[in-house]
């Protein structure tokens, strides 16, 4: 049975060439020619009898199809414990199609260019599967899925909105659609890390992702829904600014989330106020950090790209030195993010974004300064710590927690109202969420 005509076939952003590896050689499975048992691919989320049409005669085929993490195996039914092939599903692109009760209802599976169908006529099975392999896999029915409402954000190369799901009634989700059809090349491996990231991250700290979703000309990222405000939204009602003890707070989560991503490799490269949001406008502690398309890990594609926001890069990214301690470019970016949160302005700035990065990389910081007058002397130590020029040098995030700063606070959370903040609104030339830069090699 020849399905290729149900999914796309247009030219996948997942297409193999973006791919980090192709194990597979243009086949849909790869097979266990080094003889693994199931358990050492991991531990088995889900399995059942589910049945192929056989290449030859067409006849149904039953094998067994197991889950383990994002990895399908398959296996004869007589001999269900050797495995005869394997799939990463992390980039295979899948459609559900549920028939009535007692007829077949099939999912398609495509990858390296190769269609499959595996049926049941059980809708139980059938829903387990979906359910399972929803958040692993490139689906494409989000606009039958979801009801889309009104934007909520917006990127250099994308849009955020509001959206319902249709058979949850009350679910709300945010999400991130990125028009593919004229992104160049090395934007379009920036969307495939983002999803890898996010997929390997689960943390109450870290925005989820949900559903990848891809048509003919976009990508659509069903994420979940902060809507508790962003950094400078969230104030003691009736003050202009956080207290040092509830920047300390902030700070302390944001290292621990750190220390999370570091533990798996992922180094985020835009940490700033705009990427740090809450999901209870009443609780400091449910901050979330958001946006990860410029996230990468030492090594990737992307690594040697100059990225991120001015007034908040590292300076050896600027610099371009990339032999140095990778992970400590974001303790930079969340130092200027404290600065910002004690003083209520940015720590580099000038009127143009050319400027800007200047100061940015020449990171001459005046201690002297009188908005360093009102910070405490633990909170100022750290600060130099984690503005240190050199990363060498630089304190890390492991040390950083440490820091007798909150050892000196007794940290509460509660009693937050979200109101906008009346910080000093430093004069800015460019609309810092959409202020994201990629910088040449002869900047």
């Amino acid at each position: 049975m020849n399905k290729k005509s149900v999914l796309p076939t247009c030219q996948s952003l997942f297409s193999p060439k973006l791919m980090p590896e192709n194990l597979s050689h243009g086949k849909f499975w790869c097979l266990n020619t080094s003889q693994k048992a199931i358990k050492e691919f991991g531990s088995i989320q889900c399995s059942s009898v589910l049945l192929k049409r056989g290449k030859t005669f067409k006849f149904w085929i039953s094998r067994m199809y197991y889950l383990v993490g994002n990895t399908l195996l398959y296996t004869s039914k007589k001999k269900s414990s050797v495995i005869k092939g394997y799939v990463d599903l992390e980039y295979v692109k899948c459609q559900f199609k549920r028939a009535r009760s007692g007829k077949k209802s099939s999912i398609l599976l495509q990858h390296n260019g190769i269609t499959i169908e595996l049926c049941t006529s059980k809708l139980d099975v059938f829903n387990m599967w979906e359910e399972y392999l929803r958040p692993r896999v490139i689906l494409t029915d989000y606009k039958e899925k979801y009801q889309f409402g009104e934007q909520i954000g917006s990127g250099s190369t994308s849009k955020v909105y509001r959206v319902s799901h249709n058979e949850h009634i009350g679910s709300k989700f945010a999400a991130k659609v990125i028009p593919t059809k004229h992104l160049e090349q090395d934007r379009k491996s920036f969307i495939v890390d983002e999803i890898k990231h996010l997929r390997s991250l689960c943390h109450p700290n870290i925005m989820k992702l949900y559903e990848v979703h891809e048509s003919q000309e976009e990508v659509c990222l069903i994420l979940e829904l902060i809507e508790g405000g962003g950094l400078f939204k969230q104030q003691l009602k009736g003050q202009q600014k956080y207290s040092e003890e509830e920047s300390a707070l902030i700070l302390r989560k944001l290292l621990q989330t750190l220390a999370y991503m570091q533990s798996k490799g992922i180094t985020h490269r835009d940490i700033k106020p705009e990427n740090v949001m809450f999901k209870d406008p009443n609780d400091l502690s449910s901050l979330v950090i958001i946006d990860f398309g410029l996230a990468c890990t030492r090594g990737s594609d992307n690594y040697f790209k100059v990225c991120g926001t001015p007034g908040y890069m590292a300076p050896e990214i600027l610099n371009q030195v990339y032999h140095l301690p990778f992970e400590m470019i974001d303790v930079f970016s969340l130092g200027c993010v404290f600065f910002e949160m004690l003083t209520q302005r940015p720590l580099f700035y000038a009127k143009t974004k050319k400027d800007t990065l200047k100061l940015n990389m020449e990171c001459s910081i005046d201690c002297t300064a009188p908005e360093w007058s009102q910070v405490s002397t633990f909170a100022k130590n750290l600060l130099e710590m984690m503005l240190e020029k050199n990363p060498t040098k630089r304190i890390t995030v492991k040390e950083a927690l440490d820091s007798q700063l909150f050892a000196s606070h007794v940290v509460k959370s509660s009693n937050f109202t979200a109101v906008e903040s009346e910080r000093d609104e430093t004069p800015r030339t460019c609309d810092r969420s959409v202020e994201v830069v990629f910088i040449s090699s002869k900047m």
